[in-house]
């Protein structure tokens, strides 16, 4: 079956698909800068309200495994 030459839907130019992306780049921007100030609302409530952070991990954790292709006999993390 031949292929057809005009798409039905969508952008059909390089400019009008570059135009696209441009724009879905802007509105990603602005969401990220709303996404961000959400986030950092809600660390100073929960900061304010005395919730303490995670306390890190005092003692290494060993993952052992065979030498095979990476030569070490395990990993610490």
């Amino acid at each position: 079956m031949p292929r057809r030459k005009q798409q039905l839907y969508g952008p059909k130019t390089l400019e009008e698909r570059r135009e696209r992306r441009r724009l879905r780049r802007v509105k990603q921007r602005e969401d990220n800068v709303k996404r961000g100030a959400k986030m950092h609302a809600a660390r100073l409530k929960s900061e304010a309200n005395g919730a303490k952070r995670i306390p890190q991990h005092k003692q290494s954790i060993f993952v052992g495994c065979s030498a095979g292709a990476t030569g070490n006999g395990g990993l610490v993390l």
